[in-house]
């Protein structure tokens, strides 16, 4: 994965979007405990409608995830503004193509308290259909 990372930021930006990119590549490698150790003990993980609210939580949305075989396919960019990372990526899964949707564009925006996720929110990014035409 090569994403674009803003190169107007800060030090401490590039050091929280570097985070970032590391808590994907453990997603990427299924590496739960990894992916677990990212958040805080209290973080709320919001993905499309529904809500995990603690480690134990967020640790069964992980399972889930890897059941279904989600893959990261591509960053596209990495953006940090202080505390937030906003990552626009493409994704694949089991479930997904049981819809006969064969990849989708999503947006997760990231807060972070220190070096930890204190708060993720996974969601859709739609795009004009009859762009490029």
């Amino acid at each position: 994965m090569d994403p674009t990372i803003d190169q107007n930021v800060s030090v401490e930006q590039e050091a929280s979007a570097a985070f970032v990119q590391s808590y994907f590549d453990a997603f990427a490698a299924h590496d739960l405990p990894r992916c677990v150790d990212a958040y805080t003990d209290d973080a709320t993980l919001h993905f499309v409608a529904g809500v995990y609210s603690g480690k134990s939580a967020i640790e069964e949305w992980h399972r889930e995830r890897f059941a279904a075989e989600l893959q990261i396919l591509r960053i596209d960019s990495i953006s940090s503004n202080h505390d937030s990372v906003t990552v626009d990526l493409v994704v694949a899964s089991k479930r997904l193509q049981f819809f006969r949707i064969a990849n989708l564009a999503g947006r997760g925006v990231l807060r972070l308290d220190g070096s930890k996720i204190k708060e993720a929110r996974f969601s859709p990014r739609f795009c004009d259909p009859f762009e490029g035409w």
